[in-house]
Parts: C-alpha cells; sequence; structure tokens
C-alpha cells in the first residue's frame, strides 16, 4: 500500500507542480486572530516541546490534499497541545507572492500553498523559526508574504525578515510567570541573509568565532535585563550526517557562556546526540518533524520536552516519533526500539545519564 500511495503522489506532485506556476493560491486574510496566551499559573514551571524541520511542502502538501488539511499531525497533535508551548523549523516558505528562485528539475523548492497555513493551524505548534535556507524560496517577495500571513495569526515566529533589524530582532512569550526569549539564526552561508535594506534571514557565521561573538553580542545585548529563560535556535550544519564538528561545539559552548540557556538545533535532517554542557542543554539536532520522504532517518526522531521547573530546566524527555506516508506517528514496539537504540548510541559522545521508561527516555538536567 505505502508503494501504491506514492505512485499516486508523483501523478499529484507532477499536476501541483503544473498548476501552481508563479502565482499560488492566495494566502492572505484580513482578519486577525489574537495571539494565544500561555500563562495558567505563575509558578515559573513549563513545557516546552521541540522539533526540529517542518517541511510542509511538496508530497506533504499532496498528502494534505488527497487525505484532508489536519491529517499530518492528526495522530500527534493531542501530545504536542499538551506542552505550554510547542517549537518547530519551519523549512518552508508559504506565500502569494514572488518567484521561484529555480524550477530546475534538480533545485528544491519548497513552497507552499494557504492549505499547508490550514493545516498548520491544526498542528499544535505555537512557535516557528524562520532562519533556514527554504525561507528565500520564494525569493524576497515570498518572505515579505509569509509574515505579512503570520504576523496577524496565532502563531509567533522570527528569524527572518524585510530587513535585518526585523530578523534579528528577539521574540518575547510569557509562559506561566516565566518570560522566555527566542533569537534565531541560519548559520549555513550568507548568500540571502538580511540586510539593512533587504530581506532575508538572521545570518550567523558560527565557523568563524570572532564574527560569530560580534554577531551574538550584538543580539544579546537586545534581549530585555527581566527574561528568565533564553532560547536560541540555530539551523546549521552538514545534512545528513550525525557528526557533531568541533566547531558546533565552540561556538555552543560560547554562547551558553554568554548566558544562552537552551540551544535548539536543526538543519541535517536526522537527529543528534544532546550535550549537557554547564547544565543547560544543547540540541545539535533535532532531525525532521515534517518532510516528503518515507522510511529513512531522515523521518525517525523525537519531540524533544523540555521540563522547567522553578525557572530552571530540570529535564528532557524524549518521545519517538516517525514518519510514514506524510503522516507524523508516535513509534511502538521495534521502530520506538530501533529510534531510542540509535539515540543512545550517539549519546557516548557525551556520556550522559539516560533513562529509559518503556517507549520514552529521560535526560535529567539538574
Amino acid at each position: 500500500m505505502r508503494y501504491i500511495f506514492f505512485i499516486l503522489l508523483l501523478f499529484a506532485v507532477a499536476s501541483c507542480q503544473q498548476s501552481k506556476g508563479e502565482l499560488k493560491t492566495p494566502t492572505t486574510s484580513s482578519d486577525s486572530v489574537e495571539k494565544p496566551s500561555f500563562v495558567s499559573h505563575n509558578r515559573k514551571d513549563m513545557t516546552l516541546l521541540a522539533t526540529g524541520d517542518l517541511i510542509g511542502a511538496s508530497y506533504v502538501e499532496v498528502a494534505m490534499q488527497a487525505y484532508g488539511k489536519e491529517y499530518p499531525f492528526k495522530e500527534i497533535r493531542s501530545t504536542i497541545e499538551e506542552a505550554d508551548i510547542a517549537f518547530a523549523n519551519l523549512e518552508c516558505v508559504i506565500s502569494n507572492h514572488g518567484k521561484r528562485r529555480s524550477n530546475h528539475k534538480h533545485k528544491i523548492n519548497y513552497d507552499a500553498t494557504s492549505l499547508v497555513f490550514e493545516s498548520l493551524k491544526m498542528s499544535g505548534f505555537d512557535v516557528f523559526s524562520l532562519a533556514n535556507n527554504h525561507v528565500y524560496d520564494m525569493g524576497a517577495e515570498g518572505i515579505e508574504g509569509m509574515i505579512d500571513l503570520l504576523t496577524p495569526s496565532q502563531f509567533f515566529f522570527g528569524g527572518a525578515g524585510r530587513t535585518l533589524e526585523e530578523a534579528s530582532k528577539p521574540l518575547y512569550i510569557m509562559v506561566n510567570g516565566l518570560k522566555i526569549a527566542f533569537i534565531f539564526y541560519f548559520g549555513n552561508d550568507g548568500a540571502f541573509a538580511a540586510t539593512p535594506k533587504k530581506a532575508g534571514y538572521n545570518y550567523i557565521d558560527y565557523r568563524t568565532m570572532k564574527k560569530a561573538k560580534k554577531v551574538l553580542s550584538k543580539d544579546l545585548s537586545k534581549i530585555d535585563e527581566d527574561v528568565d529563560i533564553t532560547i536560541l535556535s540555530i539551523h546549521w550544519g552538514d545534512n545528513y550526517t550525525t557528526k557533531i564538528t568541533e566547531q558546533q561545539k565552540k561556538f555552543a559552548h560560547y554562547a551558553v557562556d554568554q548566558g544562552v540557556d537552551l540551544i535548539l538545533g536543526h538543519s541535517a535532517h536526522i537527529f543528534h546526540a544532546v550535550e549537557l554542557y554547564k547544565q543547560r542543554p544543547i540540541l545539535y539536532d533535532m532531525g525532521d518533524i515534517m518532510i516528503n520522504d518515507d522510511d529513512n532517518w531522515d523521518t525517525r526522531s523525537f519531540l524533544f520536552s523540555i521540563e522547567v521547573k522553578n525557572g530552571t530546566i530540570r529535564e528532557i524527555n524524549l518521545q519517538p516519533i516517525y514518519i510514514v506516508n506524510s503522516q507524523i506517528r508516535k513509534a511502538h514496539g521495534l521502530m520506538a526500539d530501533t529510534i531510542i537504540d540509535r539515540f543512545i548510541h550517539l549519546e557516548k559522545e557525551f556520556n550522559h545519564p539516560i533513562i529509559r521508561d518503556g517507549e520514552m527516555l529521560k535526560m535529567v538536567v539538574e
């Protein structure tokens, strides 16, 4: 059945690509939605659910057309919504404006229609990073169009903007008495970096520490003094590798030394080990939460639930997940064992204690 499904998707994608052209389905609305509140008490406790790359385009969008906008997240939405806030890297551009950078058959473009936006509303996610390479797949106009779409919506976002000032602006969210600050970066190249006069993503050259220190220092200086937890999201590193480079470690350690409490990494499409550096979690890469693939390691990862108690990050709970036929599901049985065993093997690099509880993992931070 899986192969029949993808044969049908191939025909659907072909027709979809022909019909999209340069003009996409309208995505803007005149109705603004009040941003949700995440304050249910003031004990300074919260659960942040974090995931990696969410690519709501290509086969994924075709699956939505075939099975409904709720289909991709149907099996895990309730789990995501149990968290106080949920984060993902939104690695596609949803916009009614702009033209594709390239229509070459070997060029990957993750541009999506309003159907994907409607699906995201039913996902349970709250916060998106836009600081990634695919945010520019419809050019500067595409970025501007997506910002116009997200701004009046239920979602919080950052990492890309019409100017560098907008792209580098910290995001603040109040959660149960905690003031949370997010900063967002793309670290692989500056080809489409925002400038004072040009739309793009917030770029940091993490491989060159002198440059990285300057950018990070400037952005951290913008953060309010009364922030309780500072979270750094970064899209970095080579695809399809589990190797954490010394450059990544050096930058991550420096960021923590400068006051960052949690690092959420993504880009490789497969999950990496987690380091606890000075009791601050560094999730070097969280893999994918959604991608147009099937039955490979880029379709297997975790929901990372970061637990904060009395203002301090105490533990991380890992729920194994996998993607099949463009739908995210909790992993059970042999699939869960396979994902868990891989993480335990990778974690030997840092030798942090891991507690297995059935089909879940736990890392105690403090």
